[in-house]
């Protein structure tokens, strides 16, 4: 799975071997800058916050993951330093946290729906 952040200034990839990776998008040029572990299934759905300070990772075991996410004022070279969340999930409240994207298929925004309901 991969998604940029709202401003496109990150990409989140991730997949099989179950790490969230965060690149800086300089001027089309990806560099890594964050990497975080967690999950204990192939992951396959990214969404950010509309802020661009979380990132949700789900896994085909429908486990949610939550990465916060920011730039850090500074390294002793001047150089903005981006993390993500000590390389372990967020743990916090994210209920009225507003998505950018819904591609997880489990969490709030999808509460009470079932897959399970037939029509008539």
């Amino acid at each position: 799975a991969v998604s940029f952040s709202p401003d496109a200034s990150y990409l989140a990839a991730t997949g099989g071997d179950r790490t969230v990776r965060v690149y800086a998008n300089v001027h089309g040029a990806f560099a890594l800058v964050a990497k975080g572990k967690g999950h204990s299934a192939t992951v396959r759905a990214l969404d950010w916050s509309e802020d661009g300070t979380l990132l949700r990772s789900q896994c085909v075991g429908n486990e949610l993951l939550h990465w916060l996410f920011r730039e850090d004022g500074g390294r002793d070279d001047g150089r903005k330093e981006t993390r993500c969340s000590k390389k372990t999930p967020w743990v916090g409240e994210t209920r009225d946290v507003k998505w950018c994207t819904h591609c997880s298929t489990a969490g709030f925004p999808v509460m009470g729906v079932s897959s399970n309901v037939h029509s008539t």
